[in-house]
């Protein structure tokens, strides 16, 4: 989706809403830039949406956002968050939601991919949900692995068909 400035999947920054939306695309900035899978600066709020997109930063990247200051709730991530490997995996700040969470909020309902993202927190700065919302892609595929608030009944947002890996919005398989 780009090599530089502010980059995510869908926005590089965001100061409204963002609901329902996901993005698939891979993110990829230059030494310079700043990318999120799904938005590069959150300062609104995001909610019930995804990224399943390859995230790669030379020093950080976010799974879902690069910075947070605003509000995540009802998402996931799970798509591949990445650095350079001549730098070791330990390298960076790089996180499964956010690489910077600066002053924003992340609610308990918010979910990545730890298998396919390769990250074991959250963020990469300082980790705001326990490890345990860090789930397995199979764990991902399975309606009970979500909190309450994840309601995936036939009026609800969220759909996990059979054999899929990830919830999908509704609207996905009834455009």
């Amino acid at each position: 989706m780009g090599t530089g400035g502010v980059l995510g999947g869908l926005v590089g920054t965001n100061n409204g809403t963002i609901s329902q939306s996901f993005a698939t695309g891979s993110v990829s900035p230059n030494e310079h830039g700043i990318g999120g899978g799904l938005v590069g600066i959150n300062g609104g709020t995001i909610s019930q949406s995804y990224s399943a997109g390859t995230v790669y930063g030379p020093f950080a990247a976010g799974g879902l956002v690069y910075v947070n200051g605003g509000r995540i709730e009802q998402s996931f991530e799970s798509g591949l968050v990445q650095g350079p490997s001549f730098r070791g995996p330990d390298y960076g700040t790089y996180g499964g939601i956010a690489a910077y969470n600066g002053g924003g909020t992340i609610a308990p309902n918010v979910y990545w991919d730890k298998q396919t993202t390769t990250r074991t927190v959250d963020t990469g700065d300082m980790p705001q949900l326990p490890p345990s919302n860090g789930l397995t892609t199979a764990q991902m595929g399975n309606p009970a692995s979500f909190d309450a608030s994840w309601d995936f009944s036939p009026t609800d947002a969220w759909i996990i068909p059979a054999g899929a890996t990830h919830p999908l919005l509704r609207w996905q398989l009834n455009p």
